[in-house]
């Protein structure tokens, strides 16, 4: 994670999304399902070495099911706490999309873990399987008890493929409507890339560093954006004694993100985007320890630094070569969400103008 090799696989599918979007002509349109699809194909870069044509019929029956399974998880969690509710409409059918689903999924990820097992040298390891399948064959080889096995692999990809792929394309889908919304602070953006990369090239993750205005309108996104708003489940690992209250080990715990990030104690006017707020009196990116987009704790999300390439990268690659504009006719973008596996912005239009 966040190494070269990786920002050259993610600028790859940059290439490939920006002449998508230019093919829109600045007709209206809906960007989730190609920025969806462009950052799944970076988790497939990164779990199978390869990305799919974005027509490849294997890819489009993963995509569809994944794109379901982010739509229905809100409804689908509840069967955890009251499984009875899966024979009862419309639960029922809930539950019977859900199978069928993971069962699609499943068998993109089985196919693509077999050819894997039938193609694999350990001389040339070529991605995240074949990393995994090699470490199967060495523990086999000392006769060890290993939770290392061909179906926990396919469990693990399946992690990956729903923690990878949800979070950044609706943390890219917020920093649109952002953007729609100030377009002050758009065109702000838009000139540090000018200074600082130019139109000639695509940006790198070497230029974040001389960007300290677009790293804290990215920063502002993830706050107000807020996508996990209660963070990722964690566990105590011993007794914890916290404002009076005796919390027992291996309980479940949660963080109110959202109470911290818009807590006026830490930010200012918390309801107001503001990038400034990241940044001091000489313009130098400013850390705020109560900005926890990728939870709390030392179990933070592992995927961290993808995600942080990840963003900068779509973010700086869209707005050097495009304005965001609103569809003709409508005032104001929406900021109503939808909770899911995240908290997402309910489907809008946008126009994507190459600039001038």
């Amino acid at each position: 994670m966040g190494k070269v090799s990786l920002e050259l696989k993610i600028k790859e599918e940059i290439s490939i999304l920006l002449v998508a979007i230019k093919a829109t002509n600045g007709e209206p349109f809906d960007l989730q399902p190609l920025i969806t699809t462009s950052v799944c194909n970076v988790i497939c870069n990164i779990m199978w070495g390869n990305r799919f044509d974005h027509d490849d019929e294997q890819f489009k029956i993963l995509m569809k099911a994944l794109n379901d399974e982010f739509a229905n998880f809100v409804s689908t969690g509840l069967l955890n706490f009251l499984p009875w509710l899966r024979h009862i409409p419309p639960f029922r059918k809930l539950m019977q999309d859900t199978i069928r689903n993971e069962r699609l999924i499943f068998e993109v990820l089985k196919k693509n873990r077999d050819l894997h097992v039938e193609n694999f040298d350990a001389d040339n390891i070529r991605d995240f399987t074949d990393a995994y399948h090699n470490e199967i064959q060495i523990e086999k080889q000392k006769g060890r008890e290993t939770t290392f096995k061909d179906d926990e692999l396919l469990y693990v990809v399946w992690d990956l493929f729903m923690a990878g792929t949800e979070t950044t394309s609706t943390t890219m889908r917020w920093a649109m409507l952002f953007m729609l919304k100030h377009q002050d602070v758009c065109r702000k953006v838009q000139a540090e890339i000018d200074d600082i990369i130019g139109r000639g090239r695509l940006p790198n993750m070497a230029d974040a560093n001389k960007m300290p205005f677009t790293e804290a309108t990215i920063m502002e996104i993830q706050r107000l954006g807020n996508i996990v708003p209660l963070g990722a489940i964690h566990a105590t690992s011993e007794e914890v004694q916290f404002r009076g209250y005796t919390i027992p080990a291996n309980t479940a715990v949660m963080s109110n993100v959202t109470a911290i990030t818009m807590d006026p104690a830490f930010f200012s006017n918390p309801d107001k985007f503001c990038p400034e707020r990241f940044l001091d009196e000489n313009g130098h990116v400013i850390k705020n320890e109560a900005l926890m987009p990728f939870s709390v704790g030392r179990r933070v999300c592992l995927g961290e630094s993808l995600a942080k390439m990840e963003l900068f990268l779509f973010f700086t690659s869209i707005l050097q070569n495009f304005d965001v504009k609103l569809p003709d006719g409508v005032m104001e973008p929406s900021f109503e969400g939808i909770f899911g596996v995240t908290w997402m912005p309910k489907p809008y239009r946008i126009r994507i103008c190459a600039r001038e």
